[in-house]
């Protein structure tokens, strides 16, 4: 916007040139009206008036809507600047990026500058970061009150919140999302580890435990998204209490995906396994249904408003709220020495401590337990 000025201001500046320095250097060019004052500079009158901050503002604010005026630009210019910085944050920061849009709202880049943001908002599609891939991603937030850096200050002051934000959020995760993230691999196997933990312990009349390693599991990949339903391919064993073990190659477990917002939980409701016969030109699926679901918490601060599985894709959205930083803790804790315990070795203790034997599977079982299997 700036450049667009240069073929105006050039030869006024060569006219101002030849005059005498006595002369007042006032120049306007025929058919140019306005272009006085755009070149005014709005802090002239500083020695004759007592102005305060709120009148420096509103100057600058006059001074850069004649700018825009005069380059034809309806949008601040601190704010097309932080949108361009911001873009290629966002592009550094991430292993592949689509499409990349951010939008910046403010009254003024002096408003702007002293932390009052109207709205903010960021979207991105096919992309990859921390080992999440999304097909697409959005978050936005109204009227963000920021405390801008001021090193000069008594005691300096870093950039930060001035009161707690709230924003909006949506992404999709396609089938091939899902197959390709580590983490959301990696989390869906552990999910899938804990549903069948919770069935199998209602189907023998047993608590499995948690870290038991008698139950092992692998996640072969997603199979489906559709209707609100999620099938699972995995690889299972099972040990038996005789020391028998079962495995099961390519098993496929289907379940519902609901959201309660009352409990702050995700719930996989009416899981089972599937099993499909084939024959004679048909083919036929039945599900042997679990006797229990498995929930998964929400974190802290984070409000599920939705979440949609349908056509191959899952479609989560919600808000999440976020807090001023407080440095000073920050810095206490980074302050506090790390005390550690010295190691023992066979040589400083002559006798070993004597090791009870493991507990047996049945103390693990609450009593009363009634045999579901």
């Amino acid at each position: 916007p700036m450049l667009s000025l240069l073929p105006v201001l050039l030869p006024a500046l060569k006219q101002m040139r030849r005059m005498p320095l006595t002369q007042k250097a006032v120049w306007q060019p025929p058919g140019c009206s306005g272009l006085q004052d755009v070149l005014r500079c709005p802090f002239s009158s500083l020695e004759e008036d007592n102005l305060s901050l709120n009148t420096l503002i509103e100057r600058a604010d006059g001074l850069e809507e004649r700018l825009q005026e005069a380059a034809g630009v309806a949008q601040p210019f601190a704010c097309k600047v932080i949108e361009t910085a911001t873009t290629a944050a966002v592009r550094a920061f991430c292993d592949e990026a689509g499409t990349v849009e951010v939008s910046v709202n403010a009254t003024s880049s002096a408003k702007l500058l002293l932390g009052d943001v109207r709205g903010v908002r960021v979207s991105a599609t096919s992309i990859s970061a921390a080992g999440i891939r999304a097909s697409f991603f959005d978050i936005s937030a109204a009227d963000i009150q920021l405390q801008p850096w001021a090193p000069l200050s008594n005691p300096p002051k870093l950039p930060n919140l001035r009161r707690s934000l709230s924003a909006d959020f949506s992404v999709r995760f396609s089938q091939d999302d899902l197959n390709q993230s580590p983490v959301l691999f990696g989390a869906l196997q552990e999910v899938l580890r804990e549903l069948l933990r919770s069935g199998i312990s209602s189907a023998i009349g047993q608590v499995l435990p948690e870290n038991s390693e008698s139950l092992s599991v692998s996640l072969v990949k997603v199979e489906s998204l559709q209707a609100g339903q999620i099938v699972l391919v995995a690889d299972g064993s099972l040990r038996q209490t005789d020391g028998t073990m079962t495995t099961l190659e390519g098993m496929r477990i289907r379940t519902s995906i609901l959201v309660s917002q009352a409990d702050r939980c995700i719930l996989l409701d009416k899981p089972e396994l599937i099993s499909t016969f084939e024959g004679l030109g048909a083919k036929l699926e039945v599900g042997l249904p679990f006797l229990r679901g498995a929930t998964i918490p929400v974190a802290e601060g984070v409000a599920l408003r939705g979440l949609q599985v349908q056509d191959g894709a899952v479609f989560a959205r919600g808000e999440f709220s976020l807090s001023p930083i407080n440095y000073e803790q920050i810095m206490n804790s980074m302050q506090q020495p790390v005390t550690r315990t010295p190691a023992a070795t066979a040589s400083s203790s002559p006798s070993q401590p004597s090791r009870s034997p493991p507990p047996s599977r049945s103390a693990l079982v609450p009593s009363g337990t009634p045999n579901m299997g």
